[in-house]
């Protein structure tokens, strides 16, 4: 049996030695610079993508700010495509294209129409209200094209950020005509 002494003088000498210094230190370090990596990994792509989103929206609300014609269905469906194309996500992207025209008489906005690709519900005249704070001022008569798109996206890894839905809400102006209308549908106001 190994007497208290023998014990201490045994952990005295393996505290002088420094041979295998440098494994323990790698197999202490190592694990947590790999989890590091790929947490960093994960942020990078979850940005990458966010921006990705956000322009593919800035391209929609571009496309229709440009339009000097009625758009329809078959319109709408391209634009659909196209933002699939753009963001190369693994799912479906959702996309709600509204028009919304403000009222100075009412000091309210009116929904004139509104279109939705991939899943989600069309804005009412009733759901109207949900976003209205986030419209900007604008002056009576003048349209607004709101886009609102969402993607869902999947972490590479399961460290840092987790899978989520990435939304944008973005809002536009016309540019060259005063009104953007829509031949399939009625006004709905």
């Amino acid at each position: 049996m190994m007497t208290a002494f023998k014990l201490k003088a045994l952990l005295a000498r393996f505290r002088r030695r420094e041979h295998g210094g440098l494994s323990i230190e790698s197999v202490l370090t190592l694990p947590t610079l790999a989890w590091a990596l790929l947490a960093m990994f994960s942020y990078f792509d979850g940005l990458r993508q966010y921006n990705v989103n956000i322009k593919a929206a800035h391209t929609m609300g571009d496309l229709l700010s440009r339009e000097t014609e009625l758009v329809d269905d078959d319109y709408i469906d391209g634009m659909h495509d196209v933002l699939k194309f753009l963001v190369r996500a693994d799912g479906d992207p959702r996309m709600r294209i509204s028009v919304v025209a403000y009222d100075s008489g009412d000091d309210a906005f009116e929904l004139k129409w509104s279109e939705v690709r991939g899943g989600g519900k069309a804005l009412t005249p009733d759901s109207l209200n949900e976003i209205t704070d986030r419209l900007p001022q604008a002056f009576g008569g003048s349209q607004l094209i709101v886009v609102e798109t969402a993607v869902d996206h999947k972490a590479p890894f399961i460290f840092g950020v987790g899978d989520q839905t990435l939304t944008n809400f973005l809002v536009t102006r016309l540019r060259f005509v005063p009104e953007l209308g829509h031949k399939d549908m009625t006004e709905t106001s």
